[in-house]
């Protein structure tokens, strides 16, 4: 299940967000992230889809700034954070920064959104960029792959 809830002041796609999310949940779970593998009396392993639910909650760069402050000692508002709670994760986007970045890199505000949303949903899965080079770059092919394979281009 993905809830949207919108807290900052500029308009959200609540049900394009719950189609991103969805998409790109099918397409870690096919790459094998948010699955519980079993071991069966054959060879092999059955890998099956866990309950995982999504809360995507986009906040005004102030609790954008608090969170960041809180969780990452950094003191400044920034584009995604993402907490996982074992069975559900919360994705935290600032749209005021995701709209800044957009506007810096060229990139359509719905591009840049869809990103940060599967960027954070990269974090619960489990690869983090920042622990090493070699995550960093698993990470970002792995947003390229599922926002190629959504079709969501810029």
């Amino acid at each position: 299940m993905t809830n949207v809830y919108n807290y900052s002041t500029i308009q959200v796609d609540a049900r394009g967000v719950r189609g991103v999310i969805s998409r790109a949940m099918k397409n870690l779970r096919r790459e094998g992230f948010f699955s519980d593998t079993r071991r069966t009396r054959s060879p092999g392993a059955v890998k099956r889809a866990r309950a995982y639910d999504v809360h995507v909650i986009f906040v005004a760069p102030g609790e954008s700034a608090k969170l960041n402050l809180r969780y990452r000692k950094k003191n400044k508002p920034t584009n995604v954070l993402s907490f996982d709670y074992g069975n559900e994760g919360e994705i935290i986007v600032c749209p005021h920064i995701v709209k800044r970045e957009a506007r810096a890199a060229g990139h359509s505000v719905q591009f840049q959104t869809a990103w940060m949303i599967i960027h954070g949903l990269v974090h619960l899965a489990g690869v983090h960029h920042e622990s090493s080079p070699r995550m960093s770059h698993r990470a970002e092919v792995l947003e390229e792959k599922v926002l190629y394979e959504l079709g969501i281009g810029n």
